[in-house]
């Protein structure tokens, strides 16, 4: 993987400079895309086991305490913005 090119770049740029607006929505889109792919890769490892073991109860509330659980998960997983030595 080397270098961009220096047409591409430009070419991106352009196309940016020509409707702001929606070059803001795209990479607010991939970011939020990201953060959410992020987050599920953290969870899944944890969620998947607990959404498989509440599969063989027959307690009518499973799915929302699973939904509760995951909704908990997400908060303790997730990363937390440091500022390091400041």
């Amino acid at each position: 993987m080397g270098a961009p090119d220096p047409r591409e770049i430009e070419r991106l740029q352009a196309q940016a400079a020509l409707n702001p607006a929606f070059y803001r929505w795209r990479v607010g889109a991939i970011a939020v895309a990201g953060d959410v792919a992020l987050t599920v890769i953290q969870i899944l490892p944890i969620a998947l086991p607990i959404f498989i073991g509440l599969m063989f109860y027959n307690f009518p509330y499973k799915f929302w305490l699973f939904a509760a659980v995951v909704a908990f998960l997400a908060w303790v997983i997730r990363p937390s913005v440091s500022t390091g030595a400041r």
